[in-house]
């Protein structure tokens, strides 16, 4: 044992136990249309925050949260907002910055809700 703390998880099992009594059967569907939403919208993220399209990096950001949260991914979606209310006043390294962080947390959402695909499906 490394005596180091847990880390917590990158998702509520709270909320996702309450999401899938709601869904029921469409659940597994649920989760993949969102994987492949949040991935699309991260790639929209990288190409605004280059071209610094700053109303896109916000609508884009606020889809992102809404999704997010329905999952519980309370650190992505906290990224999200702070994008989506701070994206007209940010410089461009730290919009730039900002959709990495945004990037590496939706990677381990991803990989959160893939594992919770998974536990599904055994």
């Amino acid at each position: 044992m490394s005596g180091k703390p847990p880390k917590p998880s990158v998702l509520q099992r709270d909320t996702l136990a309450q999401l899938r009594g709601l869904l029921e059967g469409s659940y597994k569907k649920t989760i993949r249309t969102f994987l492949t939403d949040a991935a699309q919208r991260i790639e929209v993220l990288r190409e605004a925050s280059i071209h610094g399209d700053r109303e896109i990096l916000r609508q884009q950001a606020h889809a992102l949260k809404g999704g997010s949260s329905n999952f519980g991914a309370v650190e992505l979606a906290a990224l999200c907002h702070t994008l989506q209310q701070q994206a007209a006043t940010l410089t461009a390294l730290e919009v730039i910055r900002l959709v990495e962080e945004i990037e590496h947390a939706c990677a381990r959402v991803q990989a959160g809700l893939e594992a919770e695909l998974a536990d599904q499906s055994s």
